[in-house]
């Protein structure tokens, strides 16, 4: 799954970059304040990958998540942290992350057509009455426009929305 499947998911939940470095090294620093330092313990191999020996990383043992995310619950906490383990090989994959018991938990994802609208955010980005939001189509010069097909929302089409 990737650790930027974890970085999404923490940017989702603090609706803000979750690492917002301007340059590699202040993006490493970031990274190291909420998740601590990398070393052998927690991912084995570390200092023989190249250039791990130049990095000049500071002891910061801790990972900083419950303090970053203090009202995700436990579980949120755990698949959170799991996704965003330095070590690939210990980061689940898309189907072990569906296994997570944050899934299960309360609240529960709502289905696509019961999530809310907020028809005066939609209005100002062109929403028809329909519930769509409208978009130009370019036309090709000299052929008139097609009428649309009926398009499937991506709740029809996926399911449940996270």
């Amino acid at each position: 799954l990737g650790a930027p499947c974890g970085a999404i998911m923490g940017e989702l939940l603090c609706h803000a970059p979750l690492l917002p470095g301007r340059n590699d090294t202040e993006q490493l620093k970031l990274t190291y304040d909420l998740l601590g330092a990398p070393n052998d313990a927690i991912w084995p191999g570390y200092s023989s990958l190249p250039n791990a020996a130049a990095m000049q990383t500071r002891a910061q043992p801790y990972n900083n998540l419950a303090q970053r995310f203090p009202d995700l619950s436990a579980e949120g906490r755990d698949m959170l942290n799991s996704m965003l383990t330095y070590d690939p090989d210990k980061r689940p994959t898309g189907r072990d992350a569906l296994r997570y018991d944050y899934w299960k938990a309360f609240p529960l994802p709502k289905r696509a057509d019961q999530m809310p609208t907020f028809p005066s955010t939609l209005t100002s980005l062109g929403q028809t009455a329909g519930g769509r939001v409208a978009r130009k189509r370019p036309v090709t010069p000299g052929k008139e426009e097609q009428p649309a097909k009926k398009r499937q929302s991506a709740g029809d089409r996926f399911g449940l929305v996270f």
